[in-house]
């Protein structure tokens, strides 16, 4: 697809610094990018505190940090033009931390990329990560990338569905495979009830046509605006992170909803998508719903 971004337009914006995951993340928003026609802003957060709150010999580190940060914004936006000479990239340094950075950016921006360092499940769910931190605060979809994606993967998005899903994240699966001439793979989740003594009201087969049903009505009037976008369903038995993760194997994008929840002051992403976020596999973006 021809680029011809809007260059006033953050567009995707990614962050980078020097590991090997932020250079996956890079490429992937690149190609991102590229196949949805706009800009790529490139994001390089020093995290550096207040220079008023420093003596001032520590002012020759600071100075020193951001050159080496515009040197590494320098360095991606070259390699970036060498391999994608159409695609209209901005760089952005800041003394901000990462989530912050990204976060004010989200405002004007149609997708936030992130990459994530790999940290075993546990150690996400109990302390966070930048990449969770992020899709928590953001306001436009995040997508989290984890390790080298392949460079061909099945035309398809999967759509993780709750019975009773916000229509943002539909909306974007949408929009998103009708721009990109994806398929659309609708997983639901779901568990048979069970009665007060705890026997199961329904058998598995049962709760597989209820589920299957029950997505068939929420995505009717969304299939007529979009017509040209290919849709299969899928109905699993187990916890919602599980079934979708296997569901989107080789899949292009996995795409969920979260409502954002508060801990103290701080807000945090709902179960499903932290656990989604916690364990490595397709691509994930998370759509806030507010």
């Amino acid at each position: 697809m021809k680029t011809n971004p809007n260059p006033l337009s953050p567009g995707v914006v990614v962050g980078v610094d020097a590991t090997a995951q932020s250079g996956h993340a890079v490429r992937w928003a690149a190609r991102e990018a590229v196949d949805r026609g706009i800009a790529l802003t490139v994001v390089h957060a020093l995290d550096l505190p207040r220079t008023v709150e420093l003596p001032l010999i520590a002012l020759g580190p600071l100075k020193q940090r951001r050159e080496e940060g515009a040197a590494l914004l320098g360095l991606a936006a070259g390699h970036l033009a060498n391999r994608y000479p159409g695609l209209h990239v901005n760089t952005v340094l800041t003394d901000r931390g990462p989530a912050s950075a990204l976060t004010e950016l989200s405002l004007d921006a149609e997708l936030v990329v992130t990459g994530t360092r790999g940290r075993s499940g546990l150690v996400v769910l109990l302390f966070g990560s930048v990449s969770g931190e992020v899709a928590a605060r953001t306001y436009c979809p995040v997508v989290t990338v984890w390790g080298t994606q392949p460079d061909t993967t099945k035309p398809e998005l999967v759509l993780g569905l709750e019975f009773d899903e916000d229509p943002a994240p539909i909306d974007f699966a949408f929009r998103t495979a009708a721009r990109l001439g994806l398929g659309l793979r609708a997983v639901r989740a779901f568990q048979p009830a069970t009665a007060y003594d705890g026997d199961y009201v329904d058998d598995i087969e049962i709760g597989r046509k209820d589920a299957m049903t029950g997505m068939g009505t929420l995505l009717y009037q969304i299939r007529q605006q979009y017509p040209e976008v290919p849709i299969t369903f899928e109905a699993d038995y187990g916890d919602p992170a599980t079934v979708l993760h296997a569901a989107a194997r080789d899949a292009r994008l996995l795409v969920v909803g979260s409502h954002r929840r508060r801990g103290g002051m701080t807000p945090r992403l709902g179960g499903t998508a932290r656990e989604l976020l916690a364990h490595p596999g397709t691509p994930v973006a998370v759509v806030p719903i507010r």
